[in-house]
């Protein structure tokens, strides 16, 4: 079965299953029949509201997903001249938007079953993130400057870059205290890992240059000593340090790129 016709299937499957109980047993009572005034329903406790908004809001985030690709998917089968194709990716594509709708409808009608005190509980928790949002990009920022600067290694030091990573890593724990709860959001967390994978990559291969620095001067050492038993080793443990520092710093740089590529979609 192809790809397009597997994401319909499971679009189609979560609207007429998923969001037919937007809201659990609440909201069946709360739909209204046109021309009649709503019933008096019970308001649903934090833990339901919570676990019903990161449904939903996981479901948005799948189907925009979808619908993007379709969209390129489409565009690029347009540009190649193969129009059953980009038909098919327009079906798709539609399909996905309706999802984003009913999605959205799911999460309007999620505000008639909160109370006040929820409604500015759940303003303080948007606020907290959005600054969770606002901080990834700030970290992204800065992952994308230390790539550009990998790119001319002439630009530092085995020194230089070891305190930019010493701070890096510090506020980058700082970050991570305040908001590892927010780590599995399900908006942000394709983001966020591969900003957490550059960065682990970068922080180790600031260690890997110093031992590559340290087996270099070993290296003068006993050539100048004239020793040869341990020469061998010390110019293995060096080319180990260049392969793996080269290795990090080029992986680092695609997940940056990456991470880019990711923001860019939101």
């Amino acid at each position: 079965m192809a790809q397009g016709s597997v994401f319909v299937m499971l679009v189609a499957t979560a609207a007429a299953i998923g969001l037919s109980g937007a809201v659990g047993a609440a909201e069946q009572s709360a739909l209204a029949v046109p021309g009649e005034a709503p019933p008096q329903v019970e308001r649903l406790s934090d833990t339901q509201v919570r676990a019903e908004l990161q449904r939903l809001t996981t479901l948005k985030v799948e189907c925009n997903t979808q619908a993007r690709q379709a969209l390129a998917a489409q565009q690029n089968a347009t540009a190649v001249g193969r129009p059953a194709d980009a038909d098919a990716q327009r079906q798709t594509l539609w399909t996905g938007i309706r999802c984003l709708e009913l999605a959205n409808q799911g999460l309007l009608q999620l505000r008639n079953h909160v109370t006040p005190d929820q409604v500015r509980r759940f303003s303080l928790e948007d606020t907290f993130h959005q600054e969770y949002r606002q901080g990834l990009q700030s970290h992204l920022a800065v992952l994308q400057r230390l790539s550009e600067q990998l790119a001319d290694q002439s630009a530092f030091t085995v020194e230089t870059f070891g305190k930019q990573m010493e701070t890096f890593s510090r506020q980058r724990d700082a970050f991570l205290d305040r908001f590892i709860r927010l780590l599995n959001d399900p908006e942000t967390q394709p983001l966020a890992l591969t900003l957490f994978q550059a960065g682990d990559l970068l922080i180790h291969s600031a260690r890997v240059w110093t031992e590559q620095v340290k087996a270099a001067a070993e290296i003068a050492q006993l050539k100048a000593s004239g020793s040869n038993s341990q020469l061998s080793r010390a110019e293995a443990a060096r080319a180990a340090a260049v392969t793996e520092r080269t290795r990090e710093w080029e992986k680092a740089q695609h997940l940056v790129r990456q991470a880019g590529a990711l923001a860019a979609m939101r």
